[in-house]
C-alpha cells in the first residue's frame, strides 16, 4: 500500500450512538481491501479514509460502513464535461486517472471519441471549477459543462472546427471541378478533349 497512490476521502454517516460506534464503523473500514487508513469521528459523524482506487471505491466504502449496521450520508450529481485537446486513448485515460483520484469524485470515465467525461461527485467537496483545475492541470482543457447554456467556449471551439472543415472542403472542389468539367465532353458527348494528337506527342 505504501508505494500507491492513495485517494482521501470522507464519508458522512448515519446512526451512530455512542463511541463503540464509530470504532465498530472504523474496524469495518479497515478490514475492507484497499483501505490504507480509517478513522471514524464520532462527534463529527465522518469517517476521514485513504484508499487505493484502484482496489476500491466510495460506494464499496460506503457499502461496507453499511454492512456493519449503519448508513452513509450521500449527495452526488452527475455532470458531462466537453474536454479540448486529448487525441489518443493515453490521453483520455490521464484525465481519467487524475479525475478518479480527486476527493468528492465517485466516479469520472472519459470517452475519447466524443472528447466528453461523465463525472458523479459531490458538490460540497468538490467544486465544478476545482473539476476544470484538475483537467488544466493534466495538460488540457474543460471547454464546458452539457447543458450549461452560459458556457460559450465549447460552443466557439465546435464553430471553429465546422468552419475548418468547410475550408477544407471548397479547398478539396477547387480541385476536384476542373477534372470532373474535363471528363464530361468525353464521357457525355463521346469528344476527346484536348485532341488526341495531344496524348501522342
Amino acid at each position: 500500500m505504501t508505494n500507491k497512490v492513495l485517494k482521501k476521502t470522507i464519508l458522512k454517516l448515519e446512526g451512530m450512538s455512542c463511541a463503540a460506534c464509530a470504532q465498530a464503523i472504523e474496524k469495518a473500514l479497515k478490514n475492507a481491501d484497499g483501505v490504507g487508513e480509517a478513522r471514524v469521528n464520532f462527534a463529527a459523524e465522518k469517517a476521514y479514509l485513504e484508499f487505493d482506487p484502484s482496489l476500491t471505491n466510495e460506494e464499496k466504502l460506503a457499502d461496507a460502513v453499511r454492512a456493519a449496521g449503519y448508513d452513509v450520508k450521500v449527495r452526488k450529481e452527475k455532470v458531462t464535461i466537453k474536454i479540448g485537446g486529448m487525441t489518443c486513448a493515453s490521453c483520455s485515460a490521464a484525465v481519467e486517472r487524475a479525475l478518479n483520484r480527486a476527493e468528492g469524485i465517485y466516479q469520472a470515465s472519459v470517452n475519447i471519441a466524443t472528447e466528453r467525461a461523465v463525472v458523479e461527485y459531490d458538490p460540497e467537496r468538490i467544486s465544478r471549477e476545482e473539476l476544470r483545475e484538475i483537467i488544466k492541470n493534466t495538460g488540457y482543457e474543460l471547454l464546458g459543462f452539457e447543458g450549461d447554456e452560459t458556457t460559450e467556449t465549447g460552443i466557439n471551439t465546435d464553430l471553429k472546427k465546422l468552419e475548418e472543415a468547410r475550408k477544407k472542403m471548397w479547398g478539396s472542389w477547387a480541385f476536384t471541378l476542373p477534372i470532373i468539367f474535363w471528363m464530361i465532353p468525353e464521357m457525355v458527348f463521346g469528344i476527346v478533349w484536348p485532341n488526341m494528337t495531344v496524348y501522342n506527342i
